[in-house]
């Protein structure tokens, strides 16, 4: 029997996972105002997360240690933790009309 794959929209590549994340605040950057249903404070917390992520990330291009490749990998679930409850509260699904 085939094993069957699971996908997801987050990447596990870290350049990759990179590359998603800064599209993603990109535009939901530019969409804020527009928008209009996601607290300042929630995207500053994902962008913050980014930020470390992608600190991380950079002292493992080039010669690294284990232990700055485990900071990435630490700092990669984190942000992708906070990326998924920021998705499912305000991505997923259409906002809440106004009563």
């Amino acid at each position: 029997m085939a094993e069957t794959r699971r996908h997801d929209y987050v990447p596990r590549n870290p350049a990759q996972f990179s590359a998603f994340m800064q599209n993603l605040l990109d535009y939901a950057g530019m969409r804020l105002n527009v928008w209009g249903h996601i607290p300042q404070a929630r995207f500053d917390e994902l962008v913050e997360a980014f930020g470390a992520f992608n600190t991380a990330f950079s002292h493992t291009q080039g010669p690294h240690t284990p232990a700055q490749n485990l900071a990435r990998t630490e700092a990669q679930a984190e942000c992708t933790r906070l990326l998924r409850a920021f998705v499912n509260q305000f991505l997923r699904f259409p906002p809440p009309s106004p009563t």
